[in-house]
């Protein structure tokens, strides 16, 4: 069974949702990287000065998208409180002939809905347990974690 409230951010959690937001910003000397690649280089075949311009601007907007919606819950101060216990712990990893990829999902699952855990609070939980996950109301992250 699970139960939904909600109760303001503590100061734990507005931290570690600035710090998710900072790490949005090291992604603009990237960027402009890419452009500075694109516009200055005009010996590169016309397809990669293209590449250097569409591929990172078309990440940083998926990337800003997500960061919009944690700034609108900074801005709300509240966070959804969801309690229930786990029903499955899912460590997800691919692999190829050359070794491990970087490509990974840790995600537990509570009433058959997916939330997506770091490393810090995926070693928190277990299979079975009652936990009380606080999710932010805009941008479905995972703010913090109280188990039993």
């Amino acid at each position: 069974m699970t139960t939904m409230a909600t109760r303001l951010m503590n100061q734990k959690e507005r931290r570690s949702l600035r710090r998710k937001l900072m790490g949005y910003l090291l992604l603009l000397p990237v960027l402009l990287l890419f452009y500075a690649l694109a516009y200055y280089f005009e010996n590169l075949p016309q397809l990669f000065r293209l590449a250097a311009f569409v591929i990172p601007t078309i990440a940083f907007l998926m990337f800003a998208g997500l960061a919009y919606k944690q700034w609108k819950d900074l801005a709300h101060g509240e966070v959804r409180l969801l309690k229930g216990a786990v029903t499955d712990k899912v460590n997800y990893s691919t692999y190829s002939n050359t070794g491990k990829h970087s490509s990974k999902s840790k995600y537990i699952v509570m009433n058959n809905a997916k939330y997506y855990l770091g490393d810090k609070h995926f070693h928190q939980v277990h299979k079975g347990q009652i936990i009380e996950l606080g999710i932010g109301f805009h941008s479905n992250t995972v703010l913090s974690i109280n188990g039993k």
